[in-house]
């Protein structure tokens, strides 16, 4: 075989290598050590993720090929080798632990150097048969930089899981409000009733700097509305402490309210917020990575991660829902 059939052959067998999807399995590591003192020595499982299948992607081989993370052992199992090993069966007591999963992302991403991230959103309750209290919560995103960056990334995503529920093996609720499994199920809809924005129909008009304060509908800033650009260039301006009117850097605007509709503020500028099925959603542009899209599934956040990971990235326009924890966007589809 000469050298051109040689490298013809190596370029199909590379073809369709590329063709098959790739997997990687998800196995969290089991602690190295037990716990010397603990409360539970059980666990259960509630996955309350809209896609309960996907949970992101790394990067395999000498070419980086692009493999889905696939969970082979499932996450109700591993958890509870997780406190198996953390405990021993000596513990008697009737309560246990219940982890709610409500975000799962990994991801990996090379420009000049690879960068994996991940990101975690659980609840952990301490349930005595149908009633639960709360007991932790995590909400949270780390990014490794490395020059071979999934083994680190796939073990500090694991290491954070069993940090957070060796903490609560040995922690007591403080939690007057008991919740029975249905109520967990629905944990969404009964956080929003606790936020005006959710809640109220009369809408408190001004500008807001933070999701916080526009959440709660307090501390709304003076607005003065300016629609003469039309509705691709609204701008909004306030006053200051003597009634003077003054422009407002868009940058420090989260959202505003005009004649009780909402609009939340973006890079690229102003849309309008439509409340739907007890969620808000707007549809603009936003700076996009097909690399991205594919490794989030359309439900990366947009924020702090979405614009250091698609900043040197075209744009595209989105349907986006508003993240009722951390105000954040998460990109439904794109809009063709």
């Amino acid at each position: 075989m000469n050298k051109t059939q040689l490298v013809i052959l190596f370029l199909l067998l590379y073809a369709v290598s590329f063709s098959q999807e790739r997997t990687k399995d998800y196995v969290i590591p089991l602690p190295n050590s037990r716990l010397t003192n603990y409360i539970y020595n059980d666990i259960d499982f509630i996955d309350s993720r809209s896609d309960t299948i996907q949970i992101g992607f790394v990067q395999v081989g000498a070419f980086n090929a692009k493999a889905r993370l696939i969970l082979s052992n499932p996450l109700r199992v591993q958890l509870k080798n997780i406190v198996k090993h953390l405990t021993d069966s000596i513990s008697k007591n009737e309560s246990k632990l219940l982890f709610q999963l409500r975000k799962l992302n990994f991801a990996e991403l090379t420009t000049k150097n690879e960068h994996g991230y991940f990101s975690l959103r659980a609840n952990l309750y301490v349930c005595k048969g149908n009633l639960c209290q709360k007991l932790l919560f995590i909400d949270t995103s780390i990014v490794i930089q490395s020059s071979d960056v999934t083994k680190p990334l796939l073990k500090a995503g694991g290491n954070i899981i069993t940090d957070f529920i060796a903490k609560g093996l040995s922690k007591k609720s403080l939690d007057s409000i008991y919740y029975s499994i249905s109520d967990i199920r629905k944990i969404d809809s009964i956080d929003k009733q606790k936020l005006n924005l959710y809640t109220t129909k009369k809408y408190t008009e001004g500008i807001y700097r933070n999701y916080r304060s526009f959440s709660n509908q307090l501390n709304a800033m003076p607005l003065v509305f300016d629609s003469s650009g039309g509705k691709s260039k609204i701008a909004i301006k306030t006053k200051d402490e003597n009634g003077a009117i003054i422009n407002i850097d868009s940058k420090k605007v989260y959202a505003f309210t005009h004649n009780n509709q909402l609009y939340i503020a973006t890079e690229f500028g102003y849309y309008p917020l439509i409340k739907k099925d007890n969620n808000f959603y707007f549809t603009g542009k936003a700076r996009v990575s097909a690399d991205i899209g594919e490794m989030f599934l359309g439900g990366l956040l947009l924020g702090g991660w979405g614009v250091g990971l698609a900043a040197e990235n075209n744009s595209a326009v989105f349907e986006m829902k508003l993240d009722y924890i951390d105000g954040s966007f998460m990109k439904i589809k794109e809009i063709k």
